[in-house]
């Protein structure tokens, strides 16, 4: 299912009318409900695979189960909502899809690589109620990581980041595939006893003027507390510069007449080209690529009687079986 696809679902009135009967609830709501009942039945039209049968999940919890839930304290029932396992938790079988999920993205597996695991696992486990029931192909793989997982995470990483003071990172560079200039976000702040900095977005531009800059960063950054934000980081142009100067309008009219620090702009492309002149202008290229070919150089003789060494064994070898021949 392509972007088209999601788009036309968007724009269908039947998905309207739903998200009118559920625009009071929310991903964490439901997924840290209590999930004691003895007959729990999750179904997700929005996650099929191959099959409707895929998309209903029935788990039967046994009474003695049941049972030891209930003598659970109070506070052992409340949810943790640092946990994912928890937020998550609703059906054993969507805590294991949602995992699985996690697992296929730390580990830098494809979604493609998930088509058909479901078998693998019922016969694996022939005997587990739990693989009977899981269902985690490509495309609900990437339902579960970027409308369930990825807003959970970002949440957390946006209300972690109001608390104090932090600092926005931005980069702007062409992205090949879209053919369009892309702006990623991160954020730097305190935490603990070090400095963290995280990902928080992406802004795809066109022709990005100034104007263009801030208002794809304020769109960005719309859910963050910006009256903690204490400075920005950025290369050094003068599209940025003005951009820098808009944003500093902004804070001013925003909070009272605070404006962020000015720490000026990354070093680095300056020295990159105060280098790069340098090695033009001595000329430094006469002097390492000699260097370069004599380094290639030793390498191919030390290749060539490596191969040298090689035939010399096998040569030892075929005169030690002809002996035994002989003998």
């Amino acid at each position: 299912m392509g972007i088209k696809a999601v788009e036309s679902h968007l724009a269908s009135t039947r998905h309207k009318q739903q998200e009118d009967i559920t625009q009071t609830s929310n991903i964490l709501q439901y997924c840290s409900q209590d999930t004691t009942a003895k007959n729990t039945t999750s179904v997700s039209a929005s996650c099929t695979d191959e099959s409707p049968a895929a998309t209903v999940s029935s788990i039967n919890e046994s009474p003695s189960a049941t049972s030891s839930s209930t003598r659970e304290s109070p506070a052992a029932k409340t949810p943790d909502r640092n946990d994912l396992r928890v937020l998550f938790g609703s059906t054993s079988t969507l805590k294991s899809e949602v995992l699985w999920a996690m697992r296929t993205v730390c580990c830098h597996g494809s979604y493609k690589s998930n088509d058909h695991i479901e078998k693998i696992f019922r016969v694996m486990f022939p005997d587990s109620e739990l693989a009977a029931t899981f269902s985690c192909g490509k495309d609900k793989t990437g339902y579960l990581v970027k409308f369930g997982i990825a807003p959970v995470i970002k949440q957390q990483l946006i209300s972690e980041v109001s608390q104090d003071s932090f600092v926005v990172m931005f980069d702007e560079s062409l992205n090949r595939s879209t053919n369009n200039k892309q702006m990623d976000l991160h954020l730097r702040y305190w935490t603990g006893d070090r400095v963290q900095s995280r990902y928080f977005g992406s802004q795809f531009l066109g022709h990005s003027t100034a104007q263009d800059l801030f208002h794809n960063f304020m769109d960005c950054v719309e859910k963050l507390n910006l009256r903690n934000m204490v400075s920005i980081s950025m290369d050094g142009p003068n599209v940025n510069w003005k951009f820098f100067e808009l944003l500093q309008q902004e804070q001013v009219e925003q909070f009272g007449g605070s404006q962020l620090a000015v720490v000026g702009s990354c070093g680095l492309h300056t020295l990159h080209n105060a280098f790069r002149h340098g090695f033009a202008k001595w000329q430094i290229d006469k002097l390492l690529k000699p260097r370069n070919n004599k380094q290639v150089h030793l390498k191919e003789r030390e290749r060539a009687r490596a191969i040298e060494r090689e035939r010399a064994r096998e040569r030892e070898r075929e005169s030690a079986y002809t002996l035994i021949e002989i003998a």
